[in-house]
């Protein structure tokens, strides 16, 4: 795999893009889900059908992952993911944020990291 360049996030540098996304494919299935099918999107019709990541083009699992993630992938696409799949997918797929990062929508990435690291406002005392 070529090593990506991170885009930068709106105020955010790198490492908080990086260490937000982790912590979300980590925490919640639904991110680690979503961007495990999104990558396996971008991999060659070849990679898709053997399992194995044989492009240079940059984009998809490494050479370890391929085999297990791709099957992952397509039992989500089919909506038969097991609960085995779902405890893999997080533990696997928080080695690909930064090619996550780089296929997302900036403008709601930067959201959502709003919403985690900017304080939020209080009007009123709560007691």
């Amino acid at each position: 795999m070529s090593k990506r360049i991170i885009p930068k996030i709106g105020s955010y540098n790198k490492i908080d893009g990086l260490s937000f996304m982790r912590m979300k494919i980590r925490d919640n299935f639904l991110w680690a889900k979503r961007a495990c099918v999104l990558i396996y999107n971008q991999q060659d019709k070849k990679e898709k059908r053997n399992h194995l990541s044989c492009g240079h083009n940059g984009c998809g699992f490494g050479r370890n992952d391929s085999p297990k993630l791709t099957k992952i992938a397509c039992r989500i696409i089919q909506n038969r993911e097991t609960l085995e799949d779902n405890e893999a997918t997080k533990s696997l797929m928080q080695k690909y944020a930064a090619q996550v990062i780089c296929l997302s929508n900036k403008k709601k990435l930067e959201y959502h990291m709003d919403l985690y690291y900017k304080p939020k406002k209080v009007n009123s005392i709560p007691f």
